[in-house]
């Protein structure tokens, strides 16, 4: 989606290709224009075409006459105690929630693709909000963008990209889609396929689009529950998609060389953390567990929540349990939970 002003182009918008076609209208000899643009823009983190000094001068003016570089509105950044940090961007009438999580090994920075959501999961804050729109491509780089940005001032790195924030990412497939894109582009943002993670509630024609079309991304499905019955009650979507189909999909589609599948299991105590789910679990995904790395989220509780956290005992349990039953396994303790920054508690306020 462009910006809609006529005049001027959004060049958080574009890949490389897009740019470069446009670019070619200018001068058919600079073919190598735009990988310079990328170079400032997504490498030095500069965004004015009148300090991107291999550039000629006039140039620069026709450049910058045509295209704009959207900055965000922060209305609201709040730090957690484990050193993350939650902030809110409004884009239009829209607020949306990133977080840039503190790990040992540096940072990961968690993006939205959409401004609420309507998937409806019965564990999540953000379904409470209903969907208000997609992001466009810009929005959603607009986001890591400044994450990388209070990286570098902060001197730390940016090391992974998740697409688990507010919204489901493969119902804005084609905007995520070009974000990985230029966060993977070796001349844009130059991450690996392997630090970039993009999560959905499971829909299965999408999935089998993202393996077809070899996006360079790890894929994380949200599973949660044991049975397609159980799975219904907390997950609407599963009523589209069976979970039965979805576990199939899961073991046919074309994975890359050593590339697992996370499966998310959110554990919501008194719900799906039986001895007997955990059974029917083990069972539903021993055909496939050779594709998959199973991700045990502890439930994060939020004002209005249904569910509780599990006791820890527990959650060591299903853990244990299954890496006996030779599953790649563990447990993934939400970042910026008390600042409501954890894993289904965006809801993109203050």
């Amino acid at each position: 989606m462009l910006n809609p002003d006529p005049e001027t182009i959004e060049i958080f918008d574009l890949s490389r290709e897009e740019l470069r076609r446009i670019l070619l209208d200018f001068d058919a000899n600079k073919y190598y224009l735009a990988d310079q643009i990328f170079d400032w823009v997504y490498k030095k983190l500069l965004f004015d075409f009148s300090k991107m000094t291999n550039i000629p001068e006039k140039l620069r003016a026709v450049l910058s006459a045509k295209f704009t570089f959207s900055q965000p509105e922060i209305v609201f950044k709040k730090f957690s105690a484990d050193g993350s940090c939650k902030f809110v961007m409004k884009f239009g009438a829209q607020k949306v929630e990133s977080v840039l999580m503190r790990h040992n090994y540096g940072l990961s920075l968690c993006v939205s693709s959409q401004a609420g959501c309507g998937m409806g999961c019965k564990f999540c804050k953000t379904a409470t909000l209903g969907f208000g729109r997609n992001l466009t491509t810009s929005e959603i780089l607009q986001q890591i963008i400044f994450g990388l940005i209070s990286a570098k001032k902060s001197n730390l790195k940016l090391r992974n990209v998740v697409f688990m924030g507010m919204g489901e990412p493969f119902h804005n497939y084609e905007n995520v889609k070009k974000t990985i894109l230029i966060l993977t582009d070796p001349k844009g943002l130059g991450f690996s396929w392997r630090n970039v993670t993009v999560s959905t509630v499971g829909l299965i024609n999408r999935i089998k689009q993202f393996f077809e079309e070899k996006i360079p991304s790890q894929l994380a499905i949200s599973l949660n529950a044991p049975t397609q019955e159980k799975r219904k009650q907390i997950m609407p979507i599963s009523a589209r998609f069976p979970l039965e189909e979805l576990v199939e999909t899961i073991g046919i589609v074309n994975l890359r060389p050593r590339q697992k599948i996370f499966l998310e299991y959110v554990l919501l105590g008194g719900f799906n953390t039986s001895n007997e789910d955990l059974s029917l679990l083990i069972k539903l995904l021993k055909p496939i567990r050779d594709r998959i790395k199973v991700n045990l989220i502890p439930f994060n509780s939020f004002e209005g929540a249904i569910f509780q956290r599990p006791p820890t005992q527990i959650i060591e349990k299903w853990r244990n349990e299954l890496v006996k039953n030779g599953f790649t396994a563990t447990v993934r303790w939400s970042k910026a939970v008390d600042i409501l920054g954890g894993c289904g508690q965006l809801a993109g306020v203050d």
